[in-house]
């Protein structure tokens, strides 16, 4: 069983994977170098493409008679980017759920762009139960 806060690493755990894979992945195929962030606020000029990953609220499953301990989270992300052309927008959310569904993750709201005057937005949503001993996310080996 992992440490009583196991659950509060999964988001920094998984954007740490899937940003590094994410950059490696499309590394000249972008107009310039992918931001991946996880903070929602602005911190100056826009930049552009931008790739922003954030936790909505997980829910307990797995809980034992005892109800001591938090044994599994129903984890749900929201993946968002920002970025000049439709296609560039594309290409990011398709690489960002191939990297997702890599990690075990469903696809609950499969990725759709839009465009508000000359900038795209693409937003997509993954789920996946993880457990206190799941290796892949909770562990940094």
């Amino acid at each position: 069983m992992a440490d009583g806060y196991w659950y509060t690493q999964i988001l920094p755990r998984v954007f740490t994977l899937v940003s590094y894979r994410l950059k490696k992945a499309l590394t000249g195929k972008t107009s310039a170098a992918i931001k991946c962030t996880t903070n929602g606020q602005s911190e100056g000029s826009p930049y552009f493409p931008t790739w922003y990953m954030h936790e909505l609220a997980p829910i307990e499953m797995g809980q034992d008679l005892e109800n001591r301990t938090v044994n599994a989270v129903l984890e749900t992300i929201e993946v968002i980017a920002y970025t000049k052309s439709k296609d560039e927008c594309n290409l990011l959310m398709s690489e960002t759920v191939m990297q997702m569904k890599a990690l075990g993750f469903n696809v609950t709201a499969m990725p759709i762009v839009t465009s508000d005057t000359n900038v795209f937005s693409g937003v997509c949503r993954f789920r996946r139960m993880v457990g206190g001993g799941d290796t892949d996310l909770i562990n940094n080996s």
